[in-house]
């Protein structure tokens, strides 16, 4: 049902502005985000036109239709992403032609329904107002929005749409900015999740506004029991029925908290001895109070007995603040509610303490321990709990905040339901227990086993650590740490006292890497950020990914060209925080030194990147007016270069060198594109981070091996290279369509031809090359490069990992195949005269036979290394005797041969490494998820150890029987991280089965062919239902076949192995 909610504000009726986007500090969180519309115009005015931070685009409605109308209007919107509590929306008019109609009837609305069935609005423009005017709208909302849009019932055109604010924290709970003390942020979360007391808005709390009796009688009943009050009476002369606060009141009465007089007097401030009666009342101890003297007397002594205002600063008869009542109530949460246990003859009663009042009311309950585990390491080692759980006091629970892993080390108050002990639903920070020291690497002054001393504010202080504490380096378990890794290059440490007795009990080390924003993404499963000073950090999106700005929760999409940003990212790739500061001025430097930089007449000091780096950031001198970057300690960390920037970077691989003259020295490079290119080397240039002259890079190519070496170059204005970078990046983690370095050092370049017989963009073939094209020729007479070689190129290359020899040798020739990170081959080098790599290891290839499992069940498990596998349960189709295998998490898919041998057993029919133009496209469609492994199901796979390495699935065991099917003979596609090409033979046969003999059985199989075969030899005979597997004696084979049965004959090297009998009557 539709639910059209208006706040009736001042800013609902807006003023239009003048539309030049406004500078503010605060973030645009609608920047780039998914744009949503109604309808467009043509393809000049498409919704993300909207969202392009760009006012000389625009959306328009139109002809083109998306969703169409919803919520009865045309509309353009935008998904943030994420809930946010919104404090600001702007939307912008057309800037191109001024038309008064397009921007006028304006109405702007939030929602958490994408499609705004149920929406608030929430400001609206009703005029048209001045050409390139836009709508500003303040928000002043308790509850966080994910979804804006504005609307209009006739035509109109919106070049903009900006949103400002802050992203809900887990839960949808909100820090208030006006709650200043750490200490009070859990208490009113608690009473906000429990839905006793929320802000005033979506940003304040008014901790100190003090509470009338009417809101402090609606509060108590909320926790008596009564969550909707409905009924009105007139009981108090100045309550009137349609007062807010009659409903509530009524009910006080009803309950007993509320005593019947003339007057209530609703908004008058309660006292502190008022509001106690209310929650006494509550909580069953009427008849303990009126039994100690009731009002006052007995209030105040039965709250003093149980602590109630414990923390508050309130005192009985004063009014009583929002913050004090919070406490008290935290406090009443935390007593025994009071019950009647026994009425004696004689009218005395006895009442018993049972439950908490959390427990009773809430069914609830409140306990504080220590974080040990997240998900990613534990405070002792690098191995993690599984996804969604921490570790609290060592005992396991589901987190459903998401949020208490950011705590690990520290001690925290954790809130579960009684239903549910094992889900944790709310937690803070406990602050009377935890102590948190930061220090910063250029702040230290002596380092010693067990206590560092440090400056801070002026003042030499001092912090230790106890012995065994446990030390954590970029958020996972360092347990070999050694006395020099608490100085992190760049960055800082963290030391957490969780005790109370001033020593640390666990040291959180911080180095990062330190990047200048280029491009930032999470995207596919990847996280990527490049930077512009050549620093680059691409991995699968981790376990642990955190996006702060300066400190504050924020998220990648927030992250824009030349932010100073640390990237803390753990060794093992599960863990990355990321701390970045969109914090840039343009200025005269007027004074510069290693400790300050003097910009405008403002002094600023500089960070330690900037001290060891500052050579690189070439011509930076006094007087000059440059754009400086600074990080999210408000320190200098670049200067921006305006020439540098500009300039794109490229991947070649580096084929020689050739000296023209004294001073100048060229470099060849097959380049991204396909291309031979040569390049002088300028006068001083970067290389892997080092700036080096002309001379001393010479020097480094004549001691070091640079040949066939991949790299990303820059060239400046001149042609001439300035940037080479050889080390800062890994073929796993780079785009498919681009090459980068093999994990071989040096790939071989003696005397002998690399040849190319296939391009491959991840599981795709993209150009066949059949194996009497050379592709390339790397001519290696001596280490520069041979001017009268011609080179000619076929086509693209594709990302190169690793070398291994492919097992079908062609014409006497060695062949081998590179691999990129999904498993796939990349190419295929032949080698004409050596048969050697220099530089790397071989993979063996095993052209043992291929097991395979029917599998019975598949679940997941815990791997040694701590990471989540699938474990394969079943029997071994080969010999019939029971199997396990783990697929680890590395491999992720698999292909289905059963689906392919089906659609296009074409693409199975050759050997496709010999005649790889065969490989058909569209082959990435049969690509399933290892998970999707079940009961029944046959997979093939490869093992090294114990472990799967490659794997594919050659029957998949449906609800229906199939007419008919014949596996591929011999053809294996692998999803893991060491393919080999073909397996040995085999072949599954399935069918109806048409007559059985004494030993012999008929069935009809694929292209309504007939196989006949004799089985009382075969060995092994298993019998599959719907939901188990029975190794049965071959003989029985006779009983099992009935009409809702089918047969599978498995075959290797002209051996029928076993007799798989697939009963579907379930």
């Amino acid at each position: 049902m539709k639910r059209i909610m208006t706040i009736l504000l001042c800013a609902l009726l807006c003023v239009p502005m003048m539309g030049t986007l406004e500078v503010s500090a605060a973030v645009n969180v609608a920047a780039g985000k998914t744009a949503m519309a109604s309808s467009y115009f043509g393809e000049n005015y498409v919704p993300e036109m909207a969202t392009d931070g760009d006012l000389n685009t625009a959306w328009s409605m139109g002809s083109e239709i998306l969703t169409g109308k919803r919520g009865g209007y045309e509309y353009i919107g935008v998904d943030l992403g994420a809930p946010y509590y919104i404090s600001e929306i702007r939307a912008y008019s057309r800037q191109d032609f001024d038309q008064p109609a397009d921007r006028q009837g304006w109405l702007i609305q939030v929602s958490n329904d994408p499609k705004f069935e149920t929406t608030v609005d929430v400001g609206r423009r009703l005029e048209a107002g001045e050409f390139k005017s836009h709508t500003a709208v303040k928000v002043e909302l308790a509850d966080a929005y994910r979804y804006v849009r504005v609307v209009s019932p006739s035509y109109f055109v919106v070049a903009e749409i900006e949103v400002f604010g802050e992203m809900a924290e887990a839960g949808g709970l909100r820090n208030f900015t006006d709650i200043d003390d750490p200490a009070d942020v859990g208490p009113v979360q608690l009473l906000q999740y429990l839905g006793i007391m929320q802000g005033v808005s979506n940003t304040k709390f008014a901790p100190y506004n003090l509470l009338t009796r009417s809101e402090a009688t609606k509060i108590a009943v909320g926790i008596a029991g009564i969550d909707n009050a409905a009924e009105t009476d007139e009981i108090f002369a100045d309550v009137p029925r349609e007062h807010w606060a009659n409903p509530w009141i009524t009910a006080g009465v009803r309950t007993g908290q509320v005593s019947r007089d003339a007057l209530f007097r609703p908004d008058d401030y309660v006292t502190t001895t008022e509001f106690l009666k209310l929650l006494l009342s509550a909580m069953g101890y009427t008849p303990r109070y009126v039994a100690k003297g009731g009002y006052p007397a007995g209030i105040i002594s039965v709250s003093d007995e149980l602590k109630l205002l414990r923390g508050t600063g309130a005192e009985y008869g004063e009014p009583l603040n929002r913050i004090s009542a919070a406490y008290v109530i935290y406090n009443g949460l935390k007593s025994e509610v009071l019950s009647m246990d026994t009425l004696y003859p004689d009218g005395a009663v006895k009442y018993e303490k049972d439950e908490t009042l959390m427990e009773a009311r809430y069914r609830c309950t409140l306990e504080s321990g220590l974080v040990t585990a997240n998900c990613v390491t534990t405070l002792t080692a690098p191995t993690k709990m599984s996804d969604g759980c921490v570790q609290i006091d060592y005992k396991k629970y589901v987190d459903a905040t998401d949020s208490v892993q950011h705590y690990l080390g520290q001690r925290i108050y954790y809130l579960t339901e009684i239903d549910d002990k094992d889900t944790i639903q709310l937690f803070w920070a406990d602050t009377q227990k935890n102590m948190i020291t930061t220090v910063r690497t250029g702040s230290m002054e002596k380092l010693l086993d067990g206590s560092l001393s440090y400056w801070k504010d002026g003042y030499r202080e001092n912090i230790k650590w106890k012995t065994g504490v446990s030390v954590l380096l970029n958020g996972v378990a360092f347990p070999g740490w050694k006395l020099d890794d608490l100085k992190p290059e760049n960055g800082y440490l963290e030391f957490i006292d969780n005790n109370g007795d001033l020593i640390a009990d666990v040291v959180k080390i911080f180095r990062p890497e330190v990047i200048v924003l280029d491009t930032a993404s999470n995207e596919d499963g990847y996280v990527s950020l490049n930077g512009m000073n050549g620093v680059r950090i691409k991995a699968e999106t981790p376990d642990y990914f955190v996006v702060k700005n300066q400190g504050r929760n924020s998220d990648i999409s927030a992250m824009s060209q030349y932010d100073a940003v640390y990237a803390y990212q753990s060794e093992d790739k599960r863990s990355l925080i990321v701390d970045f500061a969109s914090n840039q001025i343009t200025g005269v430097a007027e004074e510069l030194s290693d400790e300050s930089i003097k910009i405008d007449g403002t002094v600023r000091g500089v960070s330690q990147y900037f001290r060891t780096h500052r050579g690189e950031m070439e011509g930076l001198l006094t007087g000059d007016e440059r754009t400086f970057v600074f990080d999210v300690y408000d320190d200098l960390l670049w200067v921006r270069n305006a020439d540098f920037e500009n300039q794109k970077e490229t991947l070649g691989l580096i084929v020689g060198f050739s000296e023209q003259g004294m001073d100048e020295l060229d470099v060849r490079i097959f380049d991204q594109y396909g291309k031979f290119v040569v390049f002088p080397v300028a006068q001083k240039l970067k290389v892997d981070g080092m700036q080096l002259k002309r001379q001393n890079f010479r020097d480094s190519v004549e001691k070091e091996n640079y040949l066939n070496l991949f790299v990303r170059y820059r060239t400046n204005a001149e042609g001439e290279i300035n940037f080479l970078d050889t080390e800062r990046y890994y073929p796993e983690l780079e785009p498919d369509s681009r090459m980068v370095k093999s994990d071989v050092e040096v790939l071989p370049s003696h005397e002998y031809i690399m040849g190319v017989n296939g391009i491959y963009d991840r599981n795709m073939m993209k150009l066949p090359v059949m194996s009497n094209t050379l592709a390339f020729e790397i001519p290696t007479t001596d280490s520069y490069v041979n001017a009268e070689a011609d080179f000619e190129m076929y086509f693209r290359a594709g990302t190169i990992s690793q070398i291994f020899p492919n097992q079908n040798p062609i014409e006497g020739k060695s062949a081998y195949y590179g691999q990129d990170e999904f498993g796939f081959p990349a190419f295929v080098v032949l080698y004409t005269e050596r048969q050697t790599i220099m530089g790397g290891s071989l993979t063996s290839i095993n052209n043992d036979n291929a097991p395979g499992i029917v599998v019975d069940k598949a679940v997941s498990c815990v791997d040694e290394d701590g990471s989540t596998a699938l474990k394969l349960y079943g029997y071994d189709i080969s010999t019939g005797k029971a199997a396990e295998q783990i697929i680890p998490s590395t491999i992720e898919n698999m292909y289905d041969s059963f689906l392919i041998q089906q659609e296009h057993p074409e693409w199975l029919s050759d050997r496709w490494m010999l005649k790889p133009s065969a490989f058909g496209e569209g082959i990435e469609n049969y690509i399933r998820p290892v998970n999707a492994i079940g009961h029944g199901d046959i997979v093939r796979y490869q093992s090294s150890g114990e472990k799967v390495v490659a794997l594919e699935r050659v029957f998949d065991f449906q609800d229906e029987p199939i007419e008919s099917y014949s596996s591929a003979d011999g053809s294996f596609y692998n999803a893991g991280t060491n393919p080999n090409w073909p397996f040995t033979a085999f072949k599954l046969l399935y069918g109806n089965m048409t007559s059985i003999s004494e030993n012999k059985l008929s069935m009809n199989t694929s292209s309504g062919n007939s196989e006949t075969f004799v089985f009382d030899e075969i060995p092994t005979l298993l019998y599959v239902t719907g939901d188990k597997i029975i190794k049965k004696p071959i003989a029985s084979l006779h009983s099992l076949l009935e009409e809702d049965t089918r047969v599978m004959l498995y075959t290797q090297r002209s051996q029928h192995l076993a007799v798989v009998v697939y009963d579907y009557a379930d």
